[in-house]
């Protein structure tokens, strides 16, 4: 400091090419601490609640930043593009629906989306649908294109281990409560339930069907009648002790559900059955073979699973319904007659 002035006198480098020196350091400085601010200074430039980003397959980073920037996720692109760099060559986006409901900074954006956490929709495919009612349900949830998943449902190596015979995943895409984002693949979608009913049908129930003289196809396909047949849990096991007895006297099932995908195959279903549907020429018509379906004709649940693998210790031929959700079961064909008469005149 000058003694006479009392001002602080510069250093003896500022001075030309010093004021240069010292200007191109605070530049860089600015530029540091606007880069600083960018990065980790929350923002949100959309008024809505919330803003849901749609990533679409094969964007690239740099587009990306674009889209970012306008739709008021982050103030700079080319901030948000030197951060994904900074991640490394390996860096990726995954596609998909991104979900955001409030001010975030940059860096927390860019980790939202490289970790992949896309917006995810539950869906509950209930027991009982065919593998085209799930197409439709997947569809008209908006995940997936209801064709793309009937052709990915036909993909027999998921289950070829357990059902060589497997003309398509018919019984197999486990009805449970899931959840899929947007974008998801048709074959990942679909993987997703054959791997849950493999977890279900795990090998104790393996072994177990080897143990009745059954294959895993076989205790599918019973299962898909039991739960097409009844919706009430107790009755599932006498259901099941029903169909068995009738197979092992070689007695025709005559289970109406049955009748019903066959028709539906053909594209000849209208709603209700009539005494000539029931003669439909169909090896799952189990009113005209005398043996269980070619195929599960519905995916069943665990419950119908276990009750086909489990039946209940009773001699039941019979059973019909009493227009209250239960069936009256029968041993005897003249029982089983008047019981039609009083529940179905």
């Amino acid at each position: 400091m000058s003694e006479q002035t009392g001002r602080v006198a510069a250093p003896r480098w500022v001075g030309g090419r010093g004021r240069i020196a010292l200007a191109g350091l605070l530049t860089v400085l600015v530029l540091m601490m606007t880069g600083v601010g960018l990065v980790w200074i929350p923002y949100k430039g959309y008024e809505e609640p919330k803003r849901i980003v749609h990533v679409s397959r094969g964007t690239s980073i740099q587009a990306l930043g674009r889209q970012l920037r306008r739709e008021g996720l982050i103030l700079s692109s080319h901030a948000f593009r030197a951060l994904i760099w900074l991640e490394g060559p390996h860096a990726t986006v995954k596609a998909g629906e991104y979900e955001f409901h409030e001010a975030v900074n940059l860096a927390a954006v860019a980790r939202h989306l490289l970790e992949g956490r896309v917006l995810q929709y539950q869906i509950t495919v209930p027991e009982g649908l065919t593998a085209r009612e799930v197409a439709a349900l997947l569809a008209s949830k908006g995940v997936l294109d209801e064709e793309e998943v009937v052709q990915a449902a036909r993909r027999t190596e998921w289950i070829a281990d357990l059902d060589p015979g497997a003309l398509d995943l018919e019984g197999y895409l486990f009805p449970d409560t899931y959840r899929f984002a947007r974008g998801s693949s048709a074959e990942e979608v679909v993987r997703t339930m054959v791997k849950r009913f493999r977890e279900v049908f795990a090998e104790p129930w393996r072994q177990r069907a080897a143990e009745l003289g059954m294959t895993p196809r076989e205790i599918v396909t019973l299962a898909s009648l039991v739960e097409k047949e009844t919706g009430a849990p107790e009755e599932r096991p006498t259901i099941s002790a029903v169909f068995h007895n009738r197979l092992q006297l070689r007695m025709r099932l005559q289970c109406d559900p049955t009748v019903i995908y066959a028709l539906e195959r053909e594209g000849r279903y209208r709603g209700a059955l009539s005494r000539r549907d029931l003669a439909f020429p169909s090896p799952y018509n189990t009113y005209v073979a005398a043996a269980l379906p070619p195929g599960p004709i519905a995916s069943p649940g665990s419950a119908a699973l276990e009750a086909s693998l489990y039946p209940a210790d009773v001699e039941y031929l019979y059973f019909v319904s009493m227009n209250t959700g239960r069936h009256f079961f029968s041993r005897h064909l003249v029982d089983h007659q008047a019981a039609v008469q009083r529940y179905q005149r």
